[in-house]
């Protein structure tokens, strides 16, 4: 027995605390997911869904809080008001649908969030207090204000997380399974927290027993009941969210595959998640192989880094992304793709998915640069083009002209724009074509061809041309403009006259050619023949007509041999052809044929008569064997080469001579047995004359069979075929090695000849070298005395015997460099050819005759050229040649008729060589004799013997040089020249 006014224990059953936790966990977890489905659902069903989901959310809240309140254990029974406790049911349910309604709203702010918290609090506090005051029990209920307030506050504070995470957590894309039954579990026990700090603020004072009417008590399986009913509503409530959400996604992913857009999808840290079937049936793999980052691998190794780079820079900007790859298809071709990703976005800006689709664009970007190749095209084909193109309005006026224009009329195009098209028009025209243009504006009917009309134009200097005209209309903003094109037809009206007078020519060629012309048509029939045909073959194309003759039959009876040639008229094969063909009169003829197809399946065949030509044939090849024959024959050695410079024949003798073949000798084989030290000799003398197609002479040493080599005499001319045309060389050798054993004798000869001559001439300079060396030698026998006497005398000046024995030296020097001089002149040995100058061979020349100048009382001049090429010679020989002339001069100049006596003596530089000239003020040579001035033993002088001149000749010769008397008007002109390289020298 409890007595009145006594305070009642009690107690929790554990076991029930702990369900009426879990069904707050699951209300949780169906608030969540309820919340996710209000905000999915479009305007049509939103309210249904929103209120069917407070009804499940209330259910679930006011379980856990009715089966928090059965787990409290009084010492008294305890029965229920149910229109209480259905009234806390109805609170529960509109708190709930206050929660639903704010977290799924587009945006909540922090006031949003607090006022719906707060309002969701009271009713949750209220659900809870409506609750207990349904308590019918004998006690009264007393609160505490402090601990009312707290449960109160977590109420709130319950509220507002609960509407944070499920705003959160709304969005379908942003929660998992794992993520959604954490945050239910907080919310589950935040509001499990809230209830039992509510109960914990009850305090119960025993008292009388209450008004029981209304009431009801709640059996074990009442208690039960509850729990199973609450949870029913909440498995059903997030069974149909999840049906629903399963049917909207299976709708939605089968939009999505049907969609002929190539769609996918990626978290915010760039993993793409989700390719669509068109995307995976484009590229013919799995979403496996390209799930990820593994996309990249489907793209065209160029492009992956670029687009990657853009697709990581749009993650950290969260700007859209766009770019253009090329991606491979099924089918293993790249094609090119417009790829574009957007984000999803929370209503805090933050980034919760990217959406994104690619487009092929491939057929689209070659359109696209088509068009833009064709306008640029257009473009350039208008300004680049030959013909003028004018574009005119309705009302004349012209609008645009390319630059062609101001080459076929003469006007800048800027100059035209906006003038009538008529100031290009010869005025006999403006009046026809304004009234035809206006006619057409008015009718539609043309008062003349549009397409290739023929018209006179004129330039702006008045000069009228004939033009071809085009015109084309297009419609512009509802009015026509007019473009023509213009084209200057001046050439063409003169190609046409000429082509006009070319057929003439063609047909008088025709006419005359000495050819063979006959045309075939398409179906073989004979249709033209020239002239030279006719006259040839007897048959004339009217008689062939007439008699309806089979030209093949007649001109080759023999079948197979005219199948022969029927095919090759049939099949033209390029070639010239050979054929015997059977005339009408003269009997068999040697042919020379050439068909062509015509393009329009006719065929021309060209003929000549070559039966002349192979009867010279036949006569050149008997020709030729017997020139091989009297070659081989001949006594010497005989060879031909071609315009290649090859040589293609040797006779026998030359093959006897060498013991090698024919095709050893062959091309440049030959040359394999000439001497090595006369081979590019020989060579450069062959490689020289064949290109001036000059004759050419040339020794050089050949071995024999016997390996001896011998002296050859080889003499080439040029040959040439009868229309004029080169053919090669032919030569022709001798052996002259026992000639050159006789002309070596000669040379000897001719050297002890001219060495006579020297001497000859040094008698003749006697006195001239006495004076010359007498004079130094008393020069030296005058110093010689002043030094004796100096020494004898009292006193001795060593400082004046310097200067005397310094001029003793100076003067034996001298004397011994004119005996050196002449004893060089007198010295027989052989020829010493080194390079010279002339100027200086000169100069000793003249040292040595001073006295002889001065003897005969001759002026001497000259005139040497500086900087001139050194030549290469024997100094000896060509002193000998000036000694020669300067002292034929010397004596010329004795029968001068002024009495002037002087010698011009000079060098130049000449081509190739350098020039010498010896000039006298004498009689000169009278031109009868000039001719005969150089052969041996001829002389004008008295006592000359005639050998001077003629050996200078010949020394000069030798030099490579000439020598010869050039015409003058003032006494005898001698001059050689000598050459400045060894081309010439022997």
């Amino acid at each position: 027995m409890i007595s009145t006014s006594a305070a009642l224990t009690g107690s929790y059953d554990y076991g029930e605390v702990a369900r009426s936790v879990l069904v707050a966990i699951i209300a949780s977890y169906a608030a969540l997911d309820l919340a996710g489905r209000v905000t999915a659902a479009k305007s049509g069903i939103r309210l249904a869904w929103l209120s069917s989901s407070a009804i499940a959310m209330g259910i679930g809240i006011w379980a856990m809080h009715f089966k928090g309140m059965l787990a409290f254990r009084l010492p008294v029974p305890v029965e229920y008001h149910w229109p209480t406790v259905l009234a806390s049911l109805l609170v529960a349910v509109l708190a709930s649908a206050v929660a639903l309604y704010v977290a799924t709203r587009p945006k909540m702010g922090l006031v949003e969030a607090l006022t719906g918290s707060m309002f969701m609090g009271a009713g949750i506090g209220g659900m809870h207090y409506i609750g207990m005051a349904a308590m019918r029990l004998p006690a009264v209920t007393q609160y505490s204000p402090f601990l009312v307030t707290c449960s109160i506050s977590l109420a709130i504070l319950f509220s507002l997380i609960a509407l944070l995470m499920a705003f959160d957590l709304r969005e379908e894309t942003r929660w998992s399974v794992p993520r959604r039954l954490g945050s239910a579990t907080v919310m589950g026990v935040a509001a499990s927290a809230m209830h039992y700090t509510g109960m914990a603020a009850a305090s119960f004072i025993s008292a009388s027993p209450p008004d029981l009417s209304h009431v009801g008590s709640i059996p074990p399986v009442g208690n039960s009941g509850v729990v199973i009913v609450a949870l029913i509503v909440l498995v059903a409530a997030v069974t149909t969210s999840s049906v629903d959400r399963r049917r909207s996604e299976d709708r939605l992913r089968l939009v999505i595959d049907t969609a002929p857009a190539m769609l996918h999808s990626a978290r915010p840290d760039g993993y793409v998640d989700f390719f669509n079937k068109r995307w995976l049936e484009y590229v013919g793999v799995s979403l496996e192989d390209i799930q990820g980052w593994r996309w990249t691998n489907v793209f065209h190794p160029e492009d992956v880094e670029d687009t990657v780079g853009k697709w990581r820079s749009s993650l950290a900007t969260g700007r859209p992304f766009e770019a253009e790859a090329r991606l491979r298809r099924a089918d293993g071709e790249y094609r090119l793709m417009l790829l574009r990703n957007v984000p999803l976005c929370d209503e805090a800006g933050s980034i919760v998915k990217w959406y994104g689709s690619a487009t092929d664009i491939e057929d689209r970007k070659r359109a696209e640069e088509e068009l833009k190749g064709s306008e640029e095209r257009h473009r350039v084909i208008v300004e680049a083009a030959s013909d003028a193109v004018i574009s005119m309005d309705e009302s004349g006026g012209i609008l645009l002209a390319n630059p062609a224009t101001a080459r076929i009329f003469g006007y800048d195009p800027v100059d035209l724009i906006g003038k009538p098209l008529t100031m290009l028009m010869p005025e006999f025209m403006r009046k026809l074509h304004v009234a035809g243009f206006r006619r057409y504006l008015a009718t539609g009917e043309r008062h003349l061809n549009w397409q290739g009309v023929e018209v006179t134009a004129l330039r702006k200097n008045g000069q009228e041309f004939p033009v071809e005209v085009s015109f084309g209309e297009m419609i512009s903003n509802g009015h026509s403009v007019f473009t023509g094109f213009i084209r200057d037809i001046s050439e063409k009206k003169r190609a046409e006259d000429g082509l006009r007078k070319q057929k003439e020519d063609f047909q008088k060629i025709f006419e005359n050619i000495p050819m063979m012309i006959v045309f075939f048509g398409p179906d073989g029939r004979l249709e033209l023949v020239s002239p030279e045909w006719e006259r040839t073959v007897g048959w004339t194309l009217k008689e062939i007509r007439e008699h309806n003759l089979d030209i093949f039959v007649e001109h080759f009876p023999d079948p197979q041999y005219r199948q022969v040639v029927r095919d090759y008229v049939a099949a033209p094969t390029g070639e010239w052809r050979e054929f015997k063909l059977r005339t009408r009169d003269v009997g068999v003829i040697d042919i020379s044929g050439y068909t062509v197809r015509l393009s329009d399946g006719s065929t021309v065949g060209i003929g000549r008569d070559i039966t002349e030509r192979k009867r010279a044939e036949a006569e050149l090849r008997e020709s030729e064997a017997r020139f091989r024959l009297v070659a081989d024959s001949a006594p010497v050695m005989i060879w031909m080469s071609g315009t290649d410079k090859l040589c293609t024949y040797f006779n026998k003798p030359w093959l006897d001579f060498t013991g090698r073949s024919i095709e050893q000798e062959l091309g440049n084989g030959w040359a394999e047995a000439v001497n090595p030290e006369d081979l590019q000799r020989c060579l450069d003398t062959y490689t020289q004359a064949f290109d001036r197609r000059e004759a050419f002479r040339m020794e050089y040493r050949l071995r024999r069979h016997d390996g001896e080599y011998r002296w050859l005499l080889d003499i080439g001319v040029p040959r040439f075929n009868p229309d004029g045309s080169f053919a090669g060389y032919i030569g022709s050798c001798i052996d002259v090695t026992e000639q050159r054993g006789g002309e070596e004798q000669l040379r000897h000869a001719q050297e002890d000849l001219a060495r006579v001559t020297r001497v000859v001439a040094m008698g003749e300079l006697a006195a001239t070298i006495a004076h010359e060396v007498n004079q130094p030698l008393t020069a030296i026998v005058t110093n010689g005395q002043f030094c004796l006497r100096r020494l004898d005398g009292a006193t001795t000046n060593l400082h004046e015997l310097g200067p005397a024995i310094t001029e003793i030296v100076n003067d034996g020097t001298r004397a011994s460099a004119v005996i050196s001089r002449i004893r060089g002149l007198l010295t027989k040995g052989t020829s010493d050819r080194t390079e010279l100058d002339i100027n200086q061979v000169i100069q000793d020349v003249t040292t040595l005759l001073r006295n002889e100048f001065a003897r005969n009382r001759v002026l001497l001049h000259t005139e040497f050229a500086p900087d001139l090429p050194r030549v290469h010679g024997d100094s000896v020989q060509l002193q000998q040649v000036l000694i020669n002339l300067i002292m034929n001069a010397i004596e010329a100049t004795r029968s001068s008729a002024n009495g002037r006596r002087e010698i011009l003596i000079r060098s130049a530089k000449h081509p190739h060589s350098v020039l010498v000239q010896v000039q006298d003020s004498g009689p000169g040579i009278e031109p009868g004799l000039a001719n005969r001035i150089f052969e041996p033993f001829f002389t004008t002088k008295a006592k000359g013997v005639g050998m001077g001149l003629s050996i200078s000749h010949s020394i000069i010769e030798s030099h490579g040089g000439h020598l010869g008397i050039v015409s003058s008007s003032t006494g005898a002109l001698f001059e050689f020249t000598l050459p400045t390289d060894d081309d010439g020298v022997s």
